[in-house]
């Protein structure tokens, strides 16, 4: 059996990636802040997703991947407000840091939904996406709680490491799509289409 095989972005260093205008930055000088910036960061991601996901639901054309979508866009809704939940226990603004990363991959995914007219080769590209993002999350998500960890808040901790197991499910959820039938079914469709094209070429 051979699967349809995508390139997945797994980033360690998340906050590097954040795109941060030059207009809004401001010294850093300890953990804390670093953190707290790191938090803006994150909030934008969960935004966006939370404006993907619908996109990502309607494109699909598999049941369960429709399901798997709209059910995570439930829990990033939640995601959204645990982290404003957050910015109150350390009494500072829930505002946004652009990451310019993961607008770049939800881009990718309305490029897939755009091109790709085959509806299980679309899911399957639609499975790669999303588990581009949510391993980009998974890091992301690893990264503050190391730091909240450091810096003694026990409850932030806790928060985060919930969600963090929420994106892990997540991304397993979709991945088994795809290894279980999705890919193999994008192939059997994609053979079918060379297989029509070359008889179409033979007959002229």
């Amino acid at each position: 059996m051979r699967d349809l095989h995508f390139t997945i972005i797994k980033s360690n260093q998340s906050m590097t990636m954040a795109k941060i205008s030059s207009k809004k930055t401001d010294d850093l000088p300890d953990l804390r802040d670093l953190f707290v910036t790191h938090l803006k960061a994150m909030l934008d991601i969960e935004e966006q997703l939370t404006k993907a996901l619908p996109k990502m639901a309607e494109a699909a054309t598999d049941k369960e991947l429709k399901m798997a979508f709209t059910d995570h866009l439930e829990e990033t809704e939640t995601h959204v407000e645990r982290i404003k939940s957050i910015f109150a226990s350390l009494d500072e603004k829930p505002d946004t840091v652009e990451c310019g990363a993961v607008r770049g991959l939800v881009k990718d995914a309305e490029w897939f939904i755009k091109k790709i007219k085959v509806g299980t080769v679309r899911d399957a590209a639609l499975i790669a996406a999303a588990n581009d993002v949510e391993h980009y999350e998974i890091a992301t998500y690893s990264t503050a709680i190391e730091w909240a960890t450091e810096l003694g808040y026990d409850d932030v901790r806790e928060s985060l490491e919930m969600t963090l197991s929420e994106e892990e499910n997540a991304a397993d959820i979709v991945m088994s799509l795809g290894r279980n039938r999705l890919n193999e079914e994008a192939l059997g469709d994609d053979e079918n289409t060379e297989s029509a094209e070359s008889d179409d070429d033979s007959g002229e």
